[in-house]
């Protein structure tokens, strides 16, 4: 991150980097204390553990393709080898890539462009600290984010499956989506005025739920996920 991209990525400053690796280990220590260890999991090591299994793959690759042409920033030819190169990858590459970016070489190598240009295919997702903002637990379900800010968008997707995929996080049953814009089967997945975070969404009691009206999260989608409480037989009834 510089200077001239820390406002693409929604940060103010620059982070110190190995003081921010320090207080996030001291997090992971505190919360294994609270918990037990074995209940402390990583986003990146459960994101490897997913994309090992080839249509999972596919359908994250194809997710992060589609976001990526959403945004506007890349031709069509970029997106195809962009898709290429994700497709190529192991998992533990494409692990990498899907979080901490996937650079461009022919930005990358040249200092003034990296300090006035995005010098990555696909740009990093350092937002992704925020954990509860990309995929929300609604009592057994998930309200999946569908974010205002397109610096955000793959968090989302990356959370997505995470939470219904992995054995860890979903002990291998159904996991209901009472909002989900990023699902394949979803016949609108680009409804641009229906955003949602679930940083705006706070359980009060299994059938109560508050979600704040933002600059983030629309009136539209706090509609459709009322819809979605209502139609899937959430505990929510207000």
């Amino acid at each position: 991150m510089t200077p001239a991209l820390r406002h693409d990525l929604l940060f103010d400053d620059i982070l110190y980097l190995e003081l921010a690796r320090h207080e996030h280990e001291a997090f992971r220590q505190l919360l294994s204390i609270i918990v037990p260890p074995e209940d402390v999991l990583d986003s990146a090591d459960l994101l490897r553990d997913v994309l090992d299994d080839e249509a999972t793959r596919r359908a994250i690759i194809e997710g992060a393709c589609r976001l990526q042409s959403m945004i506007g920033e890349q031709s069509s030819a970029d997106i195809e080898a962009l898709y290429r190169d994700l497709m190529e990858a192991d998992p533990a590459q494409l692990a990498t890539w899907l979080v901490e970016g996937k650079p461009d070489p022919t930005r990358h190598a040249a200092l003034t462009s990296y300090l006035s240009e995005m010098p990555y295919q696909l740009p990093p997702i350092p937002n992704l600290m925020f954990m509860r903002d990309p995929c929300a637990v609604v009592g057994n379900g998930l309200v999946v984010g569908h974010m205002a800010k397109s610096a955000r968008m793959r968090e989302a997707l990356l959370m997505r499956y995470i939470y219904m995929q992995h054995p860890l996080v979903n002990g291998n049953e159904h996991v209901p989506a009472w909002f989900d814009k990023l699902s394949p089967a979803n016949n609108n997945p680009v409804d641009a005025a229906a955003t949602i975070e679930g940083g705006d969404v706070l359980v009060i009691r299994p059938d109560l739920v508050l979600v704040g009206l933002s600059e983030r999260t629309s009136s539209e989608a706090i509609d459709a996920l009322a819809c979605g409480f209502a139609k899937q037989g959430s505990p929510v009834r207000t």
